[in-house]
């Protein structure tokens, strides 16, 4: 497997399994979540998504699960004093190795409880962004970008989708993405009826954003590819027509802009990397 495709996939999934479409029950998840955690492709495999509401849950459920593995959490917190001291009481108290990876908050819960403790600002719209991006911005922040939804209403177009991470990397803001980013590439959904996004457009309109300082329109060129072979992972790096970025530079914007994106299926991005001959 090339390097390259390695630094641009290293845990990339956050699993979201408590979520729709998947929306299974906090046992099962769990459960999927270490056995991910324990196969072969788990070096692509992020942190567990856990609502704050469900800590209890999750701390009795644990009791009766033997692991080894360490469970990095991202938690989703409405209300962050309150859920951060029961969560690291939760960490505290059990006997699994526990750690929060991140802290994700809707833009209206965090004018609520501004705080610094946290890791991603989820704009509630995405056309009016100044003084959200401001905040991030001073406040060493990342921005949560919701790419899909159950309804096609929720699916931000990719002219939208490209403002954003137009916004984000000309300010070095991290960003992580969620919801409907199941599949590599841009694609036409009969569920939907509609076009949805492909995660591997996504990561890299926003690192070749970020190396190249592109503009939205070639941005939203990137997004709208719907063709694989468009995408050249090769011994250097990634090519997109003539943009190019290195292998370390993908590495290192994997970590600093463009983090991971949650998903309710590990099974199914995997599938798809599988069925292209790329794993």
């Amino acid at each position: 497997m090339l390097k390259s495709f390695q630094a641009f996939h290293h845990s990339i999934i956050d699993y979201a399994g408590l979520f729709p479409p998947a929306s299974l029950n906090l046992e099962q998840a769990v459960s999927d979540y270490l056995n991910y955690l324990s196969h072969e492709d788990q070096w692509m495999l992020g942190a567990f998504i856990l609502p704050a509401n469900k800590i209890s849950a999750l701390s009795n459920l644990l009791k009766s699960i033997p692991t080894s593995n360490p469970i990095p959490i991202s938690l989703i917190s409405s209300d962050l004093e309150k859920d951060i001291h029961e969560f690291h009481k939760f960490a505290s108290d059990t006997d699994h190795e526990i750690h929060l990876s991140s802290i994700e908050i809707k833009e209206e819960h965090f004018k609520l409880h501004p705080s610094k403790n946290i890791t991603y600002i989820e704009p509630t719209d995405l056309n009016n962004l100044t003084d959200i991006l401001n905040i991030a911005q001073v406040n060493n922040l990342g921005i949560k970008l919701r790419c899909g939804g159950v309804k096609p209403s929720m699916i931000p177009s990719s002219l939208t989708v490209a403002s954003v991470i137009e916004n984000c990397t000309s300010r070095a803001i991290p960003m992580k993405f969620t919801a409907g980013l199941h599949h590599p590439f841009r694609h036409h959904s009969d569920a939907h009826s509609t076009m949805l996004h492909g995660f591997i457009n996504i990561f890299a309109a926003t690192i070749l954003s970020r190396k190249q300082q592109l503009n939205q329109s070639q941005i939203n060129e990137i997004l709208e590819d719907q063709c694989s072979k468009s995408f050249i992972f090769n011994e250097h790096g990634l090519t997109w027509n003539n943009l190019n970025i290195s292998t370390e530079d993908i590495e290192n914007l994997r970590q600093t802009q463009a983090h991971s994106y949650g998903s309710c299926s590990f099974t199914e991005p995997r599938q798809d990397l599988t069925d292209l001959g790329w794993m």
